[in-house]
């Protein structure tokens, strides 16, 4: 039988060339984590958009239980990240920073 592992925090939304692809700081370990015959669960706010429905289907695909994920009327969590992986700054007012 497996850990349970519970990961806090924001699930960003990396824009690289236009593109979308999903991350952040305690999503992106745990991600691993079913593979190795854990189960992870995140506490997270994801907007009502359409990146915060995106959300709800890939977190739970990848085995990640979205339990604890709730909605809220704010945007998902985006950032532009530019050439070499380096990024300008996390956009304001986003979902994560409205966990209750």
């Amino acid at each position: 039988m497996g850990l349970k592992i519970l990961a806090f925090g924001e699930v960003l939304w990396g824009i690289i060339n236009d593109q979308s692809h999903i991350g952040g700081a305690p999503l992106n370990p745990a991600v691993i984590v079913p593979n190795r015959g854990n189960k992870p669960s995140i506490i997270n706010a994801v907007g009502s958009d359409s990146l915060g429905y995106q959300s709800t289907i890939i977190i739970p695909d990848i085995g990640i239980s979205t339990v604890y994920l709730s909605k809220v009327l704010f945007p998902t969590g985006t950032v532009p990240v530019e050439h070499q992986g380096c990024y300008s700054g996390v956009v304001e007012q986003c979902r994560y920073c409205k966990i209750d």
